[in-house]
């Protein structure tokens, strides 16, 4: 995992999970706060089709007020 801290603050985590170990992303969000609120919902910036194809198990996960 890369952990880069722009000169603003935020910090940026690159790590790639395989559609096959979405239990281990979703601790991965879990175990380093990574759930960004806004408006009202937890937003989860992930990409590929893993994201869709398990949605309705983040959303579950994450008390339902989850936005991909």
């Amino acid at each position: 995992m890369e952990d880069t801290i722009p000169k603003n603050g935020d910090k940026i985590f690159l790590k790639s999970f395989n559609s096959n170990k979405i239990i281990e992303f979703i601790d991965f969000v879990k175990n380093h706060d990574l759930l960004e609120e806004q408006d009202g919902k937890a937003i989860i910036h992930a990409t590929g089709g893993g994201a869709y194809k398990y949605q309705d198990l983040i959303h579950q996960e994450f008390g339902g007020k989850v936005e991909l």
